[in-house]
């Protein structure tokens, strides 16, 4: 509850924080209706001099008329008529020049009559609108504010109630806990008591059990006995003895001698197997059915890593293959001479069988030499095959850029160069950076970046090479 009247509370005050700025924009717009007035008013007041302007030239050109006229009546004489025909050239040109810049002041005048009137029909249309969508959204939210005002103050009101609630439930809480802490000698005392009468319930349990095994024991030697007497009897008769047999009066200890037989055999026969055999044979059932389950689950599992390993083996040998094929022709082309004699490279897998778990070995053959893996030769033909074989990889899964650090340092100037035209041809699907100080890997580069320390300040120079100089670096002619 607590959270929710701060999340409102918060609310309102963004409310109120874009109330405010919908306010300022206003009292903005209104700024901005008083300016485009202002502006108005003095487009005005220069029309109005425009026009006091334009009437005072024209009179100044109705006296220019009239004096025109005036000298025309008076020339009397063929010698004033050229110097009139003179002066009045040219106060006609003067005329025609004035009546030139009222024209231009007109049409000026009606240019911006027009503009004005437009803009002011713009501005005017553009602020009622959006002085009608700033009233409506303060509208909104001022409605906005009162549903959050009003349901705040039902939640001021609903807040006392509340927290006597959870007071409530607080002292509640506690009593249960109090009562729990003495109810729990009891509830202990209680458990002995029950464990106690368990254990003497099965106790019982278990001489019921043999006393029912005892008299099913007793049932089953009786109908035993009974069948064997009956038995004895047939065959009795059999032998032609129809009549009973004569009675032993001492039959009594022979009958003791078995019972204490009977009861020593007793003793060393488990009774209840037939009740164990059944539960055994249950298990065994049961037990048997989820062997079939759980066998039926580990070929499924079994099916799905070979499945995962014959994937895995196939992507591992055609990526094998690819970095093969692309370490052989890179490394030949690094190892190639004047003579066409170049060596060969290549990728061994140390156990066919078990990919996983063997190794791969890099086997390099320079030119004029016997093939070797790459423990066994060179510094600086390490570093050719390792040159060719990272650049192998990177041919298979290129990046947008690389970063190499003076991988050029143990290879000579004819290693250099050949190396640099293969960094040239990746240049156009990758970026490359690298640090060198060889010029045969720096006059192929685009660019070019100097480090160096002058008076304990680090410098950096930037070269960019012209076409003329990676020609000259290739060793081409220039005309």
């Amino acid at each position: 509850m607590e959270s929710d009247q701060n999340e409102r509370k918060l609310s309102l005050e963004r409310l109120n924080s874009e109330l405010n700025n919908m306010k300022n924009m206003r009292n903005r717009y209104v700024g901005v209706i008083s300016k485009g007035n202002k502006t108005n008013d003095d487009l005005q007041i220069k029309l109005k001099q425009i026009s006091e302007l334009k009437i005072k030239q024209e009179l100044e050109l109705k006296d220019i008329d009239d004096l025109i006229i005036t000298q025309k009546s008076k020339l009397d004489s063929k010698s004033s008529i050229q110097s009139l025909k003179t002066n009045l050239l040219s106060l006609e040109n003067e005329r025609d020049e004035i009546s030139s810049q009222i024209d231009l002041l007109s049409d000026q005048i009606r240019t911006n009559e027009t503009t004005l009137a437009r803009d002011n029909a713009n501005l005017e249309h553009n602020l009622k609108n959006r002085k009608n969508e700033l009233t409506e959204k303060i509208s909104n939210f001022e409605d906005e504010l009162k549903d959050k005002k009003l349901f705040l103050t039902e939640c001021d009101s609903l807040l006392p109630e509340l927290e006597k609630r959870v007071t409530e439930l607080n002292l509640t809480e506690k009593k249960l806990s109090d009562e729990s802490r003495k109810m729990k000698p009891i509830i202990d005392n209680l458990d002995k008591q029950n464990k106690l009468l368990n254990k003497e319930k099965e106790s019982i349990n278990k001489n019921i059990l043999q006393t029912a095994s005892k008299y099913q024991t007793i049932t089953n030697d009786n109908a035993r006995l009974t069948d064997s007497k009956q038995s004895y009897r047939d065959q009795l008769q059999l032998l032609g003895y129809d009549e009973s047999l004569e009675y032993f009066p001492n039959i009594s200890a022979i009958l003791d001698e078995l019972d204490k037989e009977y009861n020593s055999l007793k003793s060393r026969v488990n009774l209840l197997a037939d009740e164990q055999y059944r539960e055994i044979y249950t298990g065994y059932k049961s037990f048997s059915h989820r062997k079939n389950q759980l066998q039926k689950e580990r070929n499924s599992i079994i099916e799905f890593i070979n499945s995962v390993d014959s994937d895995k083996r196939k992507a591992f040998l055609d990526a094998f293959e690819k970095i093969d094929k692309e370490l052989r022709h890179l490394f030949s082309k690094l190892t190639t001479k004047d003579s066409g004699i170049h060596g060969e490279a290549w990728l061994e897998l140390e156990n066919e069988d078990d990919i996983f778990t063997s190794g791969v070995s890099l086997m390099a053959q320079f030119p004029d030499k016997i093939a070797r893996e790459s423990t066994g030769i060179s510094g600086g033909e390490k570093t050719v095959a390792a040159l060719c074989l990272i650049l192998a990889i990177q041919a298979v899964k290129p990046a947008p850029f690389y970063v190499f650090d003076e991988i050029d340092a143990h290879l000579d100037a004819v290693n250099s160069t050949k190396l640099a035209e293969i960094i040239r041809e990746r240049t156009v699907y990758s970026q490359i950076i690298m640090v060198s100080l060889k010029d045969t890997i720096l006059s192929r580069v685009d660019n070019m970046y100097g480090v160096y320390h002058k008076r304990g300040i680090t410098k950096i120079l930037t070269y960019q090479p012209t076409e003329s100089d990676v020609k000259y670096a290739k060793g081409m002619q220039i005309k």
